[in-house]
């Protein structure tokens, strides 16, 4: 995420925030990685790289997202209000 200054507006650093996986994303994204590193050991130096990132991409959008960053953070979401609604519930 672009640091921005106050005044000028200018770039002048990057931030990255890190979350914990939710559990109930682990499986699928375990599968996920272990496909893209399968590609990869298939396909010997920048071709695979380029095909996990086209793999990946892919899976995005065959399931109905423009991005695999709009994919991430919807799934993330998901499975972050799944969890919200389950401790609300239990606590009923």
């Amino acid at each position: 995420t672009p640091d921005r200054s106050a005044i000028t507006g200018e770039i002048e650093g990057y931030f990255s925030v890190r979350r914990p996986v939710p559990d109930a994303l682990i499986d699928h994204l375990e599968r996920l990685y272990s496909e893209m590193r399968a590609i990869e050991a298939r396909n010997p130096g920048e071709a695979g790289i380029t095909a996990s990132l086209d793999y990946l991409r892919q899976q995005a959008r065959e399931s109905g997202f423009d991005s695999v960053q709009e994919a991430m953070v919807s799934l993330y979401s998901a499975a972050v209000g799944d969890l919200k609604q389950l401790k609300s519930g239990a606590a009923k």
